[in-house]
């Protein structure tokens, strides 16, 4: 039973990532637009980053600082306002990525495409840095304790 859980877990992933190519290659030749890039994916990336750390910020100083000006439940004083800022321009930059999106193909396309590059680019982009740092220090420790290769027929 396990073996038939795998198999369907990656069945559906690979339906899922065929989809999403065959919807990237539609959408280039309709509007010559692609939603799934590179340098997407790394825009999106820092943004969920900057996003993240803003409310951690925000969280850690609403613990110290509880006291404030009080705006639809949220507390602005000098130290919170810190993260909100890190999460406003966050917001705006993906208003923006939005914006451009609906600006470069049409409303339905841009709506279903920007909720799809959001959702799937931001989290490859979070569990990528985690395989990338996990395999920069497996890297480090192999490259430590390996030995010299000497050439002999040179």
């Amino acid at each position: 039973m396990l073996v038939l859980k795998i198999l369907g877990v990656l069945i559906a992933l690979f339906l899922l990532l065929g989809s999403i190519f065959a919807f990237n290659e539609h959408c280039q030749e309709k509007f010559g637009h692609r939603f799934f890039t590179t340098p997407m994916l790394v825009v999106l990336g820092v943004l969920g980053g900057v996003m993240m750390i803003g409310h951690s910020w925000y969280e850690s100083s609403l613990e110290t600082y509880s006291s404030g000006y009080e705006l639809f439940k949220i507390i602005i004083n000098s130290e919170t306002s810190n993260g909100l800022v890190m999460m406003a321009l966050s917001l705006f930059a993906y208003i923006g990525i939005a914006i451009y999106n609906f600006i470069k193909t049409n409303w339905i396309y841009g709506f279903f495409g920007t909720i799809i590059q959001f959702g799937l680019l931001s989290l490859i982009a979070y569990v990528g840095a985690v395989i990338l740092i996990i395999g920069g220090i497996l890297a480090f420790f192999g490259s430590t304790f390996s030995q010299s290769v000497y050439v002999v027929n040179k």
